[in-house]
């Protein structure tokens, strides 16, 4: 796939094929929240959770993965380039989702989903960071409006697509579809998506540009 030229990117455009990619990485956390949603009462029934509240950890520890995994994922990504950050991430949210498929165990469920959260903070921070490598100002504005319209409907259709693969053939199946977006997202990375951040633009990842950039941000009053 080729990236959008110069009038394209200053235009706010976007090849299909790229902005369909961007939705998929973007939209990740929520299908992996919301597609498990009408499972959640089956699943704590199979593993044994202890009550009923302990069956909501099956969100909290994807948005904590999240939350943990974004201040790192997001330096790396400066250093080593998207594409690497997305592929390391990705793996790590298979692994989870492995792990929390074939969970016979409370405890080996939450490991995996905490995975799931931790991996997929790498694909969602690199789709950001790829707009902003290719777009700026008014068009990079244009092109996230269209990409979080996508993400905004996920939500929505996760949850009947979850009720339908669960009735089908069980919530085990659930984290099969996440696996298949996993593999399909790497796959599309590796051989369709050039990396779009530049050597002479990458950062090293040191302690020292990690604390001033967050010292920016925080103090950037636009920002806060």
């Amino acid at each position: 796939m080729t990236l959008p030229t110069a009038e394209a990117r200053a235009a706010g455009r976007a090849p299909v094929p790229l902005l369909i990619f961007l939705s998929l990485m973007t939209s990740v956390v929520a299908l992996t929240v919301d597609a498990i949603l009408p499972a959640m009462r089956q699943i704590s029934v199979d593993l044994g959770f202890d009550s009923p509240s302990e069956r909501h950890l099956l969100i909290l520890l994807v948005f904590g993965g999240m939350a943990l995994g974004q201040p790192i994922f997001g330096p790396v990504s400066d250093s080593i380039g998207r594409r690497a950050t997305a592929l390391i991430g990705w793996v790590i949210y298979g692994v989870g989702t492995l792990i929390a498929a074939t969970a016979g165990t409370e405890e080996a469920m939450l490991a995996g989903r905490f995975l799931q959260g931790f991996g997929a903070s790498g694909p969602r921070v690199v789709a950001t960071a790829m707009v902003r490598d290719l777009y700026e100002g008014r068009a990079m504005a244009k092109l996230v409006s269209l990409v979080m319209t996508v993400f905004m409907l996920v939500p929505m259709i996760a949850p009947l697509l979850g009720q339908a693969i669960q009735a089908l053939a069980g919530w085990h199946m659930i984290f099969g579809v996440y696996l298949a977006l996993a593999l399909t997202c790497t796959v599309w990375h590796v051989w369709w998506i050039p990396e779009t951040l530049a050597e002479e633009n990458r950062r090293p990842l040191r302690f020292g540009p990690l604390f001033e950039a967050f010292h920016e941000v925080v103090t950037t009053r636009a920002t806060v």
